[in-house]
């Protein structure tokens, strides 16, 4: 088994756009409650993403027979990798949320297809979903959303045991959101597009797998 000595991990983009949000929308049809929190609930999102399709991703490199369950931390999947086909993995994280601006839940859904060229490198995409029903406490708000997209990257072997990952996605998203407990309502359309540029130190080990 492997154990990760060191990950150096870091977004490049995590933009959100909200360019199907009308101007009129702005000004009558949406509460302050979703401009405060969407931020916040959008970088949850796409860290839960990011993270998901790494994992993934790392057992590409060896594309053994089998298959493999997950269940690290709040993930939960299977991911069928078979020699000599196209690798697919699908997972789903279920993630409750409870900070000082947000309480709900957020699911977050990856269908991921890859294979290697037989070099050292490993090319990946797939779909992404996304489904949330949050609580704005602040405000007595509540944001419930959807969203799916598509994402696609490559895996590098740099050396052995040195590899760097780079991927980048977008998703289109509805957004119902109320406040005041329900006394002002709206909804509004967005478009979200990320990258995401990591690397992995693997050094080899009887001891199990430990990421840091």
């Amino acid at each position: 088994m492997f154990k990760i000595f060191a990950r150096i991990h870091g977004f490049l983009i995590a933009l959100v756009l909200l360019a199907g949000l009308p101007n009129d929308a702005l000004a009558y049809n949406v509460p302050g409650s979703a401009q405060a929190h969407v931020p916040e609930l959008t970088e949850i999102a796409t860290g839960i993403i990011v993270k998901s399709l790494k994992e993934k991703v790392r057992p590409l490199r060896q594309q053994g027979d089998g298959a493999r369950i997950s269940t690290q931390g709040s993930l939960s999947g299977v991911s069928a990798i078979g020699a000599g086909r196209v690798p697919i993995s699908f997972s789903l994280t279920h993630r409750l949320l409870d900070t000082s601006t947000l309480d709900g839940r957020l699911d977050v859904a990856t269908l991921l297809l890859g294979g290697g060229n037989g070099k050292g490198t490993v090319y990946f995409g797939g779909l992404i979903g996304e489904n949330g029903d949050v609580r704005t406490p602040r405000d007595n708000g509540k944001i419930k959303h959807t969203g799916a997209g598509l994402a696609m990257g490559a895996d590098f072997a740099v050396a052995e045991q040195f590899f760097i990952t780079a991927m980048v996605g977008g998703m289109s998203l509805d957004y119902d959101v109320a406040r005041g407990g329900g006394a002002l309502v709206g909804s509004f359309g967005a478009s979200r597009c990320f990258a995401d540029l990591s690397a992995d130190y693997m050094t080899r080990s009887a001891m199990g797998v430990l990421a840091l």
